[in-house]
C-alpha cells in the first residue's frame, strides 16, 4: 500500500524528484525500506538508500520489471544483488502511470533482514526453522543461521518434491541432513515458504 500510495503522488508525477526523495524517505523510514525509481531505459534516477543528487547506474530492466510496464501491475522480484547496495535484496515494482503512460517504474528494495525478522517472530515450537525461497530456489529468509544460507539455492529436488500448494514431506536439508518438512507456496509472491524440523 505504501508503495502504490508513493506512485500515485503528485511530486513525483511532476517530475519533482527532490521533493519526492523526501517524501519517500520518510514513508519508508520507520520500515528500514528504499525506494527507487527508473526510466524506462533503465536508469536510476532517485534511490532513498543515497542523498538527491547522487549519480546513479543504468542497467538494463529486469524481466519483472518489463513486466509491470507491460502488464501494468505491481510485481516483485526474485532474490538479486542490488546495483547500489550490491548486498542481496528483493524489489517490490509497481508502474507510475502519468496521462495514460508508464512515466517510471518505482520499486521498494527490501533487505530481506526484513522478511527474517517477520518469520523470526513467527509462533512455533523452538526447535522448527522456517526458511522461504524465491521461485528460482534461492533463500530470501531463514529463521536461523539466517546470514549462513541467505542466497543460497536450496536443494535442487525441493521444487520438485514440493508440489502447489502445500504439503509434508521427509526431505535433505541443505546440509545434507534429513528433515520433516511441511510448506506452502505463496499465492502472492510466489515464494516457497518451509517450516522444518
Amino acid at each position: 500500500e505504501s508503495l502504490l500510495a508513493l506512485a500515485s503522488s503528485p511530486s513525483l508525477l511532476r517530475g519533482d524528484l527532490e521533493q519526492f526523495h523526501r517524501q519517500a524517505s520518510e514513508a519508508l523510514r520507520y520500515r528500514q525500506l528504499h525506494a527507487l525509481v527508473r526510466t524506462s531505459d533503465g536508469q536510476q534516477i532517485m534511490n532513498t538508500r543515497v542523498p538527491f543528487g547522487t549519480v546513479l547506474p543504468s542497467s538494463p530492466l529486469s524481466e519483472v520489471e518489463r513486466e509491470v510496464i507491460v502488464k501494468r501491475w505491481p510485481r516483485i522480484s526474485n532474490l538479486v544483488i542490488g546495483g547500489v547496495t550490491r548486498a542481496w535484496v528483493l524489489g517490490l515494482s509497481v508502474p507510475v502511470i502519468r496521462d495514460d503512460k508508464i512515466a517510471y517504474v518505482i520499486t521498494m528494495s527490501i533487505d530481506p533482514e526484513y522478511i527474517r525478522r517477520i518469520i523470526s517472530q513467527s509462533p512455533r515450537d523452538r526447535d522448527w526453522i522456517i526458511a522461504v525461497s524465491d521461485p528460482s530456489g534461492r533463500l530470501i529468509a531463514r529463521s536461523e543461521d539466517h546470514a549462513v544460507y541467505l542466497g543460497r539455492i536450496i536443494h535442487p529436488d525441493v521444487k520438485g518434491w514440493s508440489v502447489p500448494p502445500e504439503g509434508v514431506h521427509h526431505t535433505p536439508a541443505l546440509n545434507g541432513e534429513m528433515v520433516l518438512r511441511g510448506y506452502r507456496w505463496s499465492s502472492k509472491a510466489d515464494w516457497l515458504v518451509a517450516a522444518f524440523v
